[in-house]
């Protein structure tokens, strides 16, 4: 990775290649040294550090499902046949802030897909976890969708009203334009 501008992950509904050590490790590193950042999975990708060259941070739609599982990575569940790989993933992550930063930084990479989909299905508990998340940015760009979506659109098409109360409450902006310049 010393030599590379990036690093491209392409993720499927499989926790168990999630939590591989030697994949996190890649993953963190990428974040850690400032290295562009790109999830894809079979229905979509996301840009996680810089937008896409036309200005977007979501292509396609990223599956909610494969980002839940994402975000719900946990430092303890690392696994590699190599004890060495998963110690030097653990020593990375400590050394960068430890295991509340490195679940911080999965989380903000994957939000978007994982706040619509709640949002789409009335889940105010999954809104308010997310949220919860340290240094979450509640209007960031990363969270829309590729057409410029957000999930207070989509609580607010879908009758959502729990879920919209709780993202207005949030201080989510109830004027965000998409990509037609609808609120």
């Amino acid at each position: 990775l010393d030599e590379c501008d990036g690093l491209f992950c392409a993720w499927t509904c499989d926790k168990a290649s999630m939590i591989r050590a030697k994949r996190l490790f890649q993953v963190q590193y990428a974040f850690v040294n400032g290295l562009v950042v790109d999830y894809a999975c079979p229905s979509g990708a996301l840009a996680c550090t810089k937008h896409f060259a036309e200005g977007e941070m979501e292509f396609g739609q990223f599956d909610p499902a494969v980002a839940a599982l994402l975000i719900s990575v946990r430092e303890d569940e690392i696994r590699s046949q190599l004890k060495a790989d998963v110690d030097r993933l653990r020593n990375q992550i400590q050394a960068s802030g430890g295991s509340v930063t490195f679940q911080a930084r999965l989380i903000r990479a994957a939000a978007g897909p994982v706040l619509r989909d709640a949002a789409r299905h009335n889940d105010d508990s999954r809104v308010l976890s997310i949220c919860s998340t340290r240094g979450f940015v509640v209007n960031s760009s990363s969270l829309k969708g590729s057409l410029g979506e957000t999930a207070t659109h989509i609580a607010a098409a879908c009758g959502a009203v729990q879920v919209l109360r709780t993202l207005l409450s949030l201080r989510f902006d109830p004027n965000a334009e998409d990509h037609v310049k609808e609120t």
